[in-house]
């Protein structure tokens, strides 16, 4: 007897997501899919990517990973140094033969669309997965025109927020339709809070760079004498930014209780990680004049995370949501203004810990956004 909630493809049988440049093995949205897609439908999806930049062992649940780089090595020197294809031709070598089997394919981000394109596939099976805004539409060097009608002939676009679709419209100066998938974690179950240490712990996990803030956070920090109540962890990684990072492992020799972690956690260990942390970190600066470093809340992985994990969150990203708990919003990153901020989640722990389990709830539910997106692209979803 079929179980009533049982979820089944009405038309599509071989799926794939093309990643060039983009990290996949960082990205919940893409293991989100991927363990969506297994649970649901006991569906493997085909990912293919250029390189591996942080896990070389990784493996995600419901995904089939083919790494160039890693995985074809001599594949890759052939042909970069015997064809003398550059990385991203490359790149279109490696999946043009494999990729005309699928019925639909998830191009993460402008530069693996234009790789679907430039290979010949059908562009009326991709799903178009904007990340990065219009970042990697500026290097591309194609007219805007173009790049339109690359995006208006994808089955569907998908971003984060209506925000990040009116930037890209604006961009292109004519109106796309897009779907809204805000960055999240997928886990359904709360993690459990550890015990509640007297002394406030502090967390920043992501990436070591400079528009990260951390080095102007340390030296408030240091000034405010918070580390006197506080222990201070930054986790994370750096990709051609050693120099930055360096910085930061200099700083820290001079505040009590901050130690810098570079080590990669798998989903569940970094979870477990951030279970008894109180507050976390997320700062932009946006150096570059990028629009990707605008309407970041529903579409920073680090927020997602620190917010499913019942964190604080100390942030100088300035909207209205962030002037209530879960956030403590900053202007800038005076001694005055940690000390406070930090005094404030310490008066009231429970308060913004139980206030970032109520906003996962309301606006990062994976599953519902995903759910709806799928019955627009042919799946039939019982209830």
């Amino acid at each position: 007897m079929k179980n009533p909630n049982e979820q089944s493809i009405i038309s599509v049988k071989k799926i794939s997501i093309v990643c060039y440049y983009y990290c996949f093995e960082l990205s919940p949205v893409l293991k989100n899919i991927c363990t969506f897609f297994y649970d649901k439908f006991h569906l493997k999806i085909d990912v293919f990517v250029e390189n591996i930049y942080r896990d070389k062992l990784v493996k995600v649940k419901g995904a089939n990973i083919f790494s160039l780089s890693d995985h074809y090595p001599l594949r890759s020197f052939f042909y970069k140094n015997i064809l003398q294809l550059s990385q991203i031709n490359s790149f279109k070598y490696f999946i043009k033969n494999k990729i005309r089997r699928y019925d639909l394919i998830f191009a993460v981000d402008f530069l693996s669309l234009l790789c679907l394109y430039d290979v010949g596939f059908d562009l009326k099976k991709v799903v178009f997965l904007s990340f990065e805004g219009i970042d990697f539409m500026k290097i591309s060097t194609l007219k805007k025109s173009h790049i339109y009608a690359l995006l208006e002939s994808c089955k569907m676009r998908i971003i984060q927020n209506k925000e990040r679709a009116e930037d890209v419209s604006n961009y292109l100066e004519k109106n796309l339709v897009f779907n809204f998938l805000p960055v999240s974690q997928r886990q359904e179950k709360v993690i459990s809070r550890k015990g509640l240490q007297n002394r406030i712990q502090i967390i920043y996990s992501g990436y070591f760079a400079e528009w990260s803030g951390l080095r102007e956070f340390l030296y408030g920090y240091k000034l405010s004498g918070s580390f006197n109540m506080c222990d201070l962890v930054l986790q994370g990684h750096s990709i051609a930014t050693e120099k930055y990072l360096a910085e930061l492992h200099e700083i820290i020799l001079s505040i009590s209780g901050c130690t810098i972690d570079e080590c990669f956690y798998s989903d569940a260990e970094h979870l477990n990680l951030l279970a008894d942390k109180h507050v976390g970190l997320a700062f932009y600066n946006n150096i570059g004049n990028s629009s990707n470093f605008e309407n970041l809340i529903t579409s920073s992985g680090k927020i997602a995370s620190y917010l499913k994990s019942g964190l604080a969150i100390l942030t100088n990203i300035n909207e209205d949501i962030t002037k209530k708990p879960p956030f403590i919003y900053i202007e800038n990153y005076s001694p005055e203004y940690i000390r406070i901020a930090l005094e404030t989640i310490n008066a009231n722990r429970e308060q913004y810990a139980q206030a970032a389990f109520d906003l996962v709830s309301r606006l990062y539910d994976f599953d519902r956004y995903i759910s709806s997106i799928l019955v627009q692209l042919g799946f039939k979803i019982n209830t």
